[in-house]
């Protein structure tokens, strides 16, 4: 199929709740209208390097800290734009005017200030796509000054889900694997680590993702696995390849994934497989819950739109409260019927795949 547009995805690596999305996005477009035609960027791409370096920095503080991390969300926002460099910002605007970009799929409001400035020199459409039930604080960084078409996948006041991310491998399956994921979103943050002990003692198989060496609890029963360290987020400005980043196992009993299809993300592997994630509730899990038909155990929230995340999911009954699931003595039972939940819902609305809307 051809289009008469030239995209160009525009994603921030800073979470991968962002990033992995957008990337599902991006090969579905490509395998649609040629890689010729579709163009990947992150954010951070305009940062410097001492800044890129500070970025893992901050990353294992909040990764250690909670509360540091609710804080700094906010402080993160408010000074986004003046840390990019402006050398940097239009160099990468030169490429898309070289490239002849007039489409923009956009996954992050970081990138409202670069386009407000592009769009002085060249016109475009532009979409964007809100994972979160509301918004998240990167929309809140500046309005747009040019024409944009908005879409957001999930409606908090009408309790749906509008448009899904098609994910290959979104088959159903009616007996999944007598496992749970636990994982702290792409930073690794919130209060994940506090449940691994009352979940080592169920008869299950527990996945968890480890961000640092000291996640690991010795004497544990817990499959431990971390992403790849040598993984960097790629782009068309970049160096690096544009592909999810693999999760390597860390301990002796934990699976090594058979992925083959690179189109999807290692960790949609492991959630297809599951009968719950348990984690906070950001879009990207969200979006996995969903696709996998796997429910969500709710863990503290990052911010007012995983608050609203959850709240949407327990409504539509497709997820709830890890202590809730806990105090129940741990169900099987809950977690099926949540599981079913979403898989009815599939069948019987008429949801619209985001690809076929906004390319």
């Amino acid at each position: 199929m051809t289009s008469n547009h030239r995209i160009a995805i525009l994603a921030s690596a800073t979470t991968l709740g962002v990033y992995v999305p957008a990337l599902t996005l991006y090969h579905q477009l490509v395998d649609e209208y040629g890689e010729s035609n579709v163009f990947f960027f992150v954010y951070e791409d305009l940062y410097g390097e001492n800044l890129q370096k500070n970025i893992q920095e901050v990353k294992k503080l909040y990764h250690s800290n909670f509360k540091i991390a609710l804080m700094g969300q906010k402080i993160s926002v408010q000074n986004n734009s003046s840390k990019v460099d402006q050398s940097i910002t239009n160099d990468l605007l030169g490429l898309w005017y070289k490239s002849g970009i007039n489409k923009f799929l956009v996954f992050s409001g970081f990138w409202t200030p670069v386009l407000n400035y592009f769009y002085k020199q060249k016109k475009f459409s532009c979409n964007t796509i809100i994972l979160d039930a509301i918004e998240a604080q990167s929309w809140k960084s500046e309005s747009p000054k040019f024409p944009v078409s908005r879409y957001e996948l999930f409606s908090i006041d009408r309790e749906e889900v509008n448009y899904f991310i098609n994910i290959k491998s979104d088959e159903y399956l009616e007996e999944k694997s007598n496992s749970i994921i636990v994982h702290g979103g792409g930073w690794g943050i919130g209060t994940y680590q506090k449940t691994i002990k009352d979940l080592d003692q169920l008869d299950k198989h527990i996945y968890c993702l480890t961000y640092f060496e000291d996640d690991i609890k010795t004497g544990s029963n817990t499959e431990y696995l971390c992403q790849d360290p040598s993984w960097r987020p790629g782009s068309h400005f970049n160096s690096f390849d544009i592909c999810f980043p693999r999760l390597i196992p860390v301990s002796e009993n934990a699976p090594k994934i058979s992925n083959s299809y690179q189109k999807i993300s290692d960790l949609y592997e492991l959630v297809k497989k599951s009968k719950a994630i348990v984690s906070k509730p950001g879009g990207g899990t969200l979006i996995d819950s969903f696709s996998a038909n796997t429910p969500i155990l709710f863990l503290d929230r990052f911010g007012d739109h995983e608050e609203a995340n959850a709240q949407l999911w327990k409504k539509m009954g497709f997820g709830m409260e890890y202590d809730e699931w806990k105090n129940q003595g741990f169900p099987d039972d809950s977690l099926l019927k949540m599981s079913k939940n979403i898989q009815t819902y599939k069948t019987t609305r008429s949801i619209k795949n985001l690809m076929r809307i906004i390319a």
